[in-house]
């Protein structure tokens, strides 16, 4: 396991290759299969090597600090509001926090399968575990405060201004929501196995349907706002602070950027197969990209 301060060889390695600049679009070299990506309260980014059972730190302005063990296969990435790092595990169904230096501070038990994860504003960690329909809700310390059951296959997790948890779950086409405290809410219907879900600056949650090739945006209530139709299947959602959306095309290999009314504004080519994203203080949108080894900068201004 890696876990000293000092640069490994793989970081030496990063460290001399150069980023590649295209059309606003930045690319860092990162390990084999990056797929999760975060963004600390420092503004560094970390990104989950999933062949490679590691880590990797990035300065804001991608110069690689250092690359850590994460566990077996790491997936979804989330850092929490004291700069810890929590990376899911899918095939030991558990969950490794990393402190900000890249140290092993546990593992934590949680469902078959976990996939994403995200920090709610309480500084509890909420785990998507897509193969048993489950939802874990961790304590700052690691200790299991709750799993709760969902709909089937859920894949990515959004916490509103409420506290609220919204479940994308792919399988049965829906979103579920949960109370702060892990009750169901309600059960609504979207499009055709959604893959990414976010919440914008209103309160609204946007959903991306990936087989329909769309995105659909509805009210904490479940009333329909709008639907959006794009060129290319989406996936994984950021939003800005100004309420704008991206989201990534795993297939397509780009990122679309939409206006907070639906209206798409730009696409970038990121690399092959991006899946997670990231938004950094900057308004710089992180996208590892799998198979083609990088993280992918995206300056959306």
């Amino acid at each position: 396991m890696i876990r000293h301060a000092l640069p490994s060889l793989f970081c030496l390695a990063l460290l001399a290759a150069p980023a590649v600049a295209s059309g606003g679009v930045t690319r860092f070299a990162a390990g084999d299969g990056p797929a999760g990506v975060a963004v600390d309260p420092g503004g560094n980014v970390w990104v989950a090597n999933t062949l490679a059972n590691t880590i990797t730190k990035f300065s804001s302005l991608g110069e690689p600090r250092g690359t850590y063990g994460a566990g077996p296969s790491p997936m979804g990435v989330a850092a929490d509001r004291a700069g810890n790092v929590w990376v899911a595990n899918p095939p030991s169904s558990v969950v490794t926090k990393l402190g900000g230096g890249g140290w092993t501070l546990g593992t934590y038990r949680v469902g078959a399968g976990a996939r994403a994860l995200t920090v709610d504003a309480f500084g509890a960690v909420w785990v998507a575990n897509a193969d048993d329909a489950t939802v874990t809700k961790l304590a700052e310390n690691g200790e299991v405060l709750g799993t709760f059951n969902v709909n089937a296959r859920p894949v990515a997790l959004a916490v509103d201004h409420e506290g609220c948890v919204w479940v994308a779950c792919a399988y049965d086409n829906t979103v579920v929501e949960l109370s702060p405290s892990g009750a169901p809410l309600g059960i609504f219907r979207v499009g055709n196995n959604p893959t990414g879900i976010a919440v914008d600056p209103e309160d609204n949650l946007w959903v991306a349907n990936t087989n329909d090739y769309s995105l659909t945006r509805f009210t904490r209530r479940g009333m329909p706002i709008g639907t959006y139709q794009l060129e290319v299947p989406p996936g994984a959602i950021a939003i800005t602070p100004q309420g704008e959306v991206c989201t990534a095309s795993w297939a397509a290999g780009k990122v679309v950027h939409l206006n907070g009314a639906g209206k798409v504004v730009a696409t970038f080519s990121v690399g092959a197969a991006p899946e997670f994203m990231a938004l950094d203080p900057r308004d710089n949108l992180w996208v590892a990209c799998g198979l083609n080894n990088c993280v992918a900068r995206v300056a959306l201004n």
